[in-house]
């Protein structure tokens, strides 16, 4: 079994081995690749956008609530 195991490794690698190296080629080439793709595509990421902007709008409010007349 290890033999074959081998043996089927050692056939494989050089059509493995290209689109590994090209995989690692765009992480390293375009660093910020996957995080502009979860930016634009992330239902998370639209979440947190709109949390941080109700806040931003609460403490506004709050500050203009508190805001002496004059």
């Amino acid at each position: 079994f290890l033999k074959n195991s081998l043996l089927t490794i050692a056939l494989c690698s050089p059509f493995i081995t290209p689109a590994v190296l090209a995989n690692d080629l765009v992480e390293t080439a375009y660093p910020l690749l996957y995080s502009v793709a979860w930016k634009q595509t992330a239902a998370e990421y639209q979440a947190l956008y709109y949390q941080g902007f109700n806040i931003a709008r609460m403490h506004l409010e709050l500050a203009l609530a508190k805001q002496k007349k004059g």
